[in-house]
């Protein structure tokens, strides 16, 4: 499993595509676990894996006081300017660098797939009592599918230690080990506009993983895998591309 600077590495190698035109996949995903966790005028707010920063946009705009930590300073450098009102730090979200009970809410979206643990229970300690833990991650990922398999044949051996937060009862284990009690968990609507096949390819090469499975079987091959995946999306007549998936997700209180 690789270590939180070289994730910041991975993700932020393509820090302005995935702001533009990836990031915005995770819109309903942002507004639902703001919904669930009452982000409002001067709710404390950490979103952790913030990345370039939409969801901490979104929250200032609700009234939130925003904070905000991630791996990729290059994603950090984006969300500065998105939420210039925001607390921003590079770092570990095994390792939080805020005080006990720091928070009203907290937040993250795929996020906590590997060294959860510890992300967790770090999560617990800078949550207030009565505060509110939501996170997100992939349900079902619908149309997307064949774009997670091109890249799975193009990476390394994924590590044994990503969980599988789709089957029932990992996510609440995670959570209620952390001595957070467990209140709500759904699935929710996401989609993906490209306006055309070149956009849909940068999007989609943005991400930590996809940076993985090029650095292991090379850019072209990425590429054209990722275009085959997209391809029976594309509308013939105007060139652009609509996919759409389901996240899961999951409240819990501190007790």
């Amino acid at each position: 499993m690789m270590g939180w600077r070289d994730a910041g590495d991975a993700w932020g190698a393509r820090a302005w595509d995935w702001a533009l035109l990836q990031e915005p996949l995770n819109a309903n995903s942002f507004d639902v676990l703001h919904r669930l966790t009452g982000v409002g005028p001067g709710v404390r707010l950490l979103d952790m894996a913030c990345g370039s920063g939409l969801a901490l946009q979104r929250a200032e705009a609700r009234g939130a006081v925003c904070h905000g930590i991630d791996a990729s300073q290059a994603l950090l450098d984006v969300a500065a300017l998105r939420a210039p009102n925001a607390a921003l730090q590079c770092g570990d979200m095994a390792d939080l660098p805020y005080g006990d009970e720091s928070f009203d809410a907290v937040t993250v979206v795929n996020g906590v797939q590997y060294g959860s643990d510890d992300v967790l229970r770090e999560t617990a300690r800078v949550l207030r009592s009565g505060g509110r833990f939501a996170m997100a991650f992939w349900s079902d990922p619908l149309d997307f599918t064949a774009y997670f398999r091109a890249l799975t044949a193009c990476s390394p051996p994924a590590p044994s230690t990503a969980l599988k937060l789709t089957d029932r009862g990992v996510a609440e284990g995670l959570v209620e080990g952390a001595g957070l009690e467990v209140i709500e968990r759904g699935e929710h609507d996401v989609m993906a506009l490209y306006r055309s096949m070149q956009d849909a390819i940068d999007a989609l090469l943005s991400s930590g993983p996809a940076w993985g499975a090029i650095n292991h079987s090379g850019a072209e091959p990425v590429r054209s895998a990722v275009s085959d995946a997209v391809a029976p999306f594309a509308d013939p007549h105007s060139g652009r591309i609509v996919m759409r998936a389901k996240m899961g997700h999951l409240v819990a209180r501190k007790l």
